[in-house]
């Protein structure tokens, strides 16, 4: 393919626990022509977890690699582990930040 897509997953894709209706055939055909997608959420939760998920509702396979979440900038930030690091987030921040070696 010579192009991908980006989607925001939260109230484009999905709203809430279910997929919006129209959008799962979508992205279905998208899969099925091998479009490279990444989905962007603003959530606090693993990649892998949430890659399950959306797998599950969107009738597709989803990778960890694909999922790009609130937290993921997380790994760029490596000159502050070992350093107190003050994170605020609801969900698994505390697992999250740990993953990550802060």
């Amino acid at each position: 393919s010579n192009f991908a897509c980006f989607f925001d997953i939260d109230g484009v894709i999905t709203k809430g626990s279910n997929c919006i209706t129209v959008a799962k055939p979508a992205i279905q055909t998208l899969i099925q022509f091998i479009v490279p997608m990444v989905v962007v959420l603003n959530t606090c939760m693993l990649e892998s977890d949430k890659a399950k998920r959306l797998s599950a509702v969107l009738g597709v396979t989803f990778h960890p690699e694909q999922v790009v979440l609130a937290q993921t900038q997380m790994r760029t930030l490596t000159d502050f582990h070992n350093k107190h690091v003050l994170v605020s987030e609801q969900g698994q921040a505390e697992d999250i930040a740990r993953m990550y070696r802060f």
